[in-house]
C-alpha cells in the first residue's frame, strides 16, 4: 500500500528503497530510473553492481536465473559504458 502511494506521488527513491528492503533490486532499479531526484542513476547502478555481486562475488558461479538475467537485461541498456557493471 505505502509503496503504490509513494509511486504515485511521484517519490520513486523513496518507493525503491522500500522495493529493495523486500529483496527486489530488480524492481528498485526500475523506480530509479522513473525518478528525476540527482544521483538517482548513480543508485540505480549501484544497485546493479549490488546484485550482480550478489550472484557472482569472488569468482562464485552460479547458474544463471530470472534475476541475474533482468539485471543484465538493464545493465545493457543503463550501463552499456560502466567497467563496474561489465567486471561480471
Amino acid at each position: 500500500m505505502r509503496l503504490k502511494v509513494l509511486e504515485n506521488i511521484g517519490r520513486f527513491d523513496e518507493a525503491a528503497s522500500l522495493t529493495l528492503q523486500k529483496g527486489d533490486p530488480i524492481g528498485a532499479i526500475h523506480l530509479l530510473l522513473r525518478s528525476q531526484e540527482p544521483g538517482a542513476m548513480d543508485k540505480a547502478i549501484q544497485t546493479l553492481v549490488d546484485g550482480m555481486w550478489k550472484h557472482y562475488s569472488l569468482g562464485r558461479t552460479k547458474p544463471p536465473d530470472e534475476e541475474i538475467a533482468g539485471l543484465l537485461n538493464i545493465a545493457k541498456s543503463i550501463a552499456p559504458n560502466h567497467d563496474e557493471v561489465w567486471y561480471f
